[in-house]
């Protein structure tokens, strides 16, 4: 349960954080990333 609660909250301030984070693997296939790296790839992609 406890476990459960710490990951929720980390999902929860990574979602939700202003800067944009992502995690890739190793080769730097994209994996998954919060709200800001989605707004920012979109920006990214339109340029």
């Amino acid at each position: 349960e406890e476990l459960k609660n710490s990951e929720e909250r980390l999902k929860i301030l990574f979602d939700y954080a202003p800067d944009a984070y992502y995690i890739s693997d190793l080769k730097g296939k994209f994996i998954d990333g919060n709200k800001a790296a989605e707004r920012l790839a979109q920006v990214l992609s339109e340029e």
